[in-house]
């Protein structure tokens, strides 16, 4: 996985976690790995294998296809937004003028 991926699924982990009430040490002895693990996982700096994702689901409570698919709809989202010029000029419903950035 890439970078962006890696830190995307890492912040989402985090917050299904602290939805959760768990602390880093919690999350990490009912998924039978070390805090350190955990931490590196949300910052972006470990990626999570197939396997793993079953484990973090079953201690989150979440569906493992949840972390994923959030995932790949905030990439999305981000490859739009990294797409579109500084600003463009557009024409609403109305047949108006009106000004967007990419950089919203």
């Amino acid at each position: 996985m890439d970078t962006k991926t890696n830190v995307l699924i890492g912040r989402y982990l985090k917050d299904m976690r602290m939805h959760a009430g768990l602390t880093q040490e919690e999350l990490a002895t009912r998924c039978h790995v070390a805090q350190s693990f955990v931490s590196k996982l949300e910052q972006g700096e470990r990626s999570l294998k197939f396997i793993e994702l079953f484990d973090y689901s079953k201690a989150l409570e979440i569906n493992p296809e949840e972390v994923y698919d959030e995932s790949r709809n905030v990439l999305l989202r981000l490859h739009i937004r990294e797409s579109l010029p500084e600003s463009t000029s557009v024409k609403t419903y109305k047949g108006e003028t009106s000004e967007v950035s990419g950089n919203y």
